[in-house]
């Protein structure tokens, strides 16, 4: 008997091993589908598509953390702030930037990842976003559901006394080259100087000055016809916040244009804008002393 008996014992165990591992594998597949269900209504605007998300959320559950918005306390809170970003969005993608962890302990789940998104808004504004996510499920019957969701983007880490000192004297040399363009007659330099949809107003000129490509082709010309002897750029100072700067200063412009001497003088204010980690001008506004 003993001879059969611990076969038989061990053949039981890994049996029930094998049982328990197979359950684990189906309640992670589980969570695991109800997850990739949720990715997938990320990237549709269908409103059907969006009300069977909806429904996959615990009734009791939250509270929520959209990245966006304050704190939804209940699930009816999120299903308000879908119906609302309903009208608002024209499409979307929203896809994972990595791989994705989670877990399953009995009748509670829980799934991190990384995210990237892009929206296009009615009105044809456009944005991406980078972010993270954190995932609660809870089994409810036989079927699991979202109990918590937080999503966020990244922080960027307050900038230290010197970060900042350096960032804006970054802003303030990237300015000077620019009167350096001017000086040497290199157009081509300002390519990076301005965002795309930079914008200026001119002591000379009584409407805004809009677009890149516009502001490139209107100040090639100024160049061409004006010799820079001097300028100067007084007093230059720079408040920062974020990825948007002011730069303000005073400034002094002498040489020859048509044909003509000048001598101005006068003050300019610059929005500053980073993109791609280059300050660029997003709005500069210049007007001459009376």
């Amino acid at each position: 008997m003993r001879h059969v008996f611990y076969p038989t014992l061990t053949i039981a165990v890994l049996l029930s091993c094998l049982a328990t591992a197979q359950a684990q594998s189906r309640e992670e597949r589980e969570v695991r589908a109800l997850l990739d269900r949720a990715i997938a209504a990320g990237n549709s605007t269908d409103e059907k598509v969006l009300q069977q998300n909806l429904a996959e959320h615990s009734r009791t559950g939250g509270p929520f953390f959209p990245p966006f918005a304050t704190t939804l306390a209940r699930f009816g809170d999120v299903e308000a702030m879908v119906k609302q970003n309903l009208g608002q969005v024209a499409k979307r993608s929203y896809a994972p930037t990595g791989a994705i962890s989670f877990r399953v302990d009995k009748n509670l789940a829980w799934a991190a990842y990384a995210w990237r998104a892009s929206i296009s808004f009615k009105d044809g504004t456009q944005r991406s976003y980078e972010g993270r996510a954190t995932i609660t499920f809870v089994r409810e019957g036989k079927a699991w559901k979202f109990a918590h969701w937080h999503s966020s983007m990244v922080a960027p880490a307050p900038l230290t006394v010197a970060a900042r000192d350096a960032e804006a004297q970054k802003i303030i040399e990237t300015e000077r080259a620019a009167w350096e363009a001017f000086k040497t007659k290199q157009p081509p330099a300002l390519a990076d100087y301005f965002a795309e949809d930079a914008s200026i107003f001119m002591d000379s000129s009584a409407y805004r000055m809009s677009g890149k490509t516009n502001l490139l082709r209107d100040l090639t010309a100024y160049i061409e016809n004006t010799e820079t002897r001097s300028y100067q750029m007084l007093e230059p100072q720079v408040q920062l916040l974020g990825d948007t700067a002011l730069l303000t200063y005073y400034f002094t412009h002498a040489g020859t244009s048509s044909g003509k001497d000048f001598s101005t003088a006068g003050k300019i204010s610059v929005v500053f804008v980073k993109q791609g980690g280059a300050w660029r001008a997003l709005h500069e506004h210049l007007s001459v002393n009376r």
